[in-house]
């Protein structure tokens, strides 16, 4: 390390004992130093919030980074979002259409019109049990069409 990077060898050099990687940290947190200036309050030494700032950097040299660690997914571009939302909603849409009455009109009104328990018996006409029961079984039979789609798509 040079000379004007000496205030923050005592920070560095326990955590990144490499004398280069060590001179790249200096480097980074004299850059940190220049964007931080404007938080430092003075209710510390100056010294001391170097250090500080000196040691976070370090600590983020060594630490392992996403890319170093298994690899992460990236999100799907929004239009692939949009399209999987879409199709979604068309597979329910389907589903729910294909079950008898009175679940299929209980069920449309719960998934699509987001009502609740009471919305629903008030709609209907009918007491709050009876809206229970049937999402209930509406949910079974939903169940098993989604069962039997997918076993008829993997043979």
């Amino acid at each position: 390390m040079n000379e004007r990077l000496q205030l923050t060898r005592s920070a560095i050099l326990p955590i990144v004992p490499d004398a280069t990687t060590a001179e790249d940290v200096a480097q980074a947190a004299l850059m940190a130093v220049e964007r931080k200036i404007g938080s430092y309050e003075g209710r510390a030494k100056f010294r001391t919030w170097l250090f500080t700032v000196a040691r976070n950097e370090a600590l983020m040299a060594v630490r392992p980074r996403k890319s170093d660690a298994e690899p992460v997914a990236e999100p799907p571009a929004a239009a692939a979002r949009f399209s999987s939302i879409v199709a979604y909603r068309v597979t329910m849409e389907t589903l729910v259409a294909s079950l008898p009455e009175p679940y299929r009109e209980t069920m449309r009104l719960q998934v699509f019109e987001n009502l609740d328990y009471d919305g629903i018996a008030e709609g209907l006409g009918v007491p709050v049990g009876t809206v229970r029961s049937r999402l209930a079984k509406a949910r079974d039979l939903l169940w098993a069409a989604m069962r039997e789609e997918r076993e008829r798509q993997l043979s």
